[in-house]
């Protein structure tokens, strides 16, 4: 594992040595994966670093937020070309319900994975009724992100 400098965006980020498309495990994304663009919004910074390297690496675009406001800022701007977001639960800006509810507004087909350390229990599948589309329990595995992301995507 090394550190890269995007230039761009002058962020660090980890290369895992793993080619784009294909991670350990047999794990590859869709030839369309390239064609799809993922808003993941979580502010746990190493949990947004490593997960968007994944993504990155199984071929998706990526865009990145640590705020429930910043998502929803990036939603605003970018909703005609993002597939998907992935929401950590719990974010500091905005509730997950307030980002996905103004979302909705925007574009009610919008595809949201939630993402959360906490167990799903009965005020978990209670928010999944809002219309989320998939639940995600940290920590996860590269093939369970992988196969979730393709499910919800190919739900669309």
């Amino acid at each position: 594992m090394y550190a890269v400098r995007d230039e761009k965006n002058e962020k660090e980020f980890c290369n895992f040595g793993f080619r784009r498309g294909s991670v350990p495990g047999g794990t590859e994304a869709g030839d369309w994966a390239g064609r799809k663009t993922i808003l993941l919004a979580d502010d746990e910074p190493i949990v947004l670093e490593v997960s968007s390297e994944i993504l990155h690496v199984l071929g998706y675009n990526v865009l990145t937020a640590e705020r429930g406001d910043d998502a929803l800022s990036i939603y605003r701007s970018h909703n005609d070309m993002i597939d998907l977001v992935i929401l950590d639960m719990v974010m500091p800006g905005m509730t997950t319900c307030e980002v996905v509810n103004a979302m909705q507004d925007i574009r009610p087909d919008v595809k949201i994975l939630i993402v959360s350390g906490r167990k799903i229990d009965d005020s978990t599948r209670d928010m999944m009724k809002k219309g989320y589309d998939g639940f995600i329990q940290k920590p996860f595995s590269i093939p369970l992100l992988s196969s979730t992301v393709r499910e919800v995507l190919n739900n669309a």
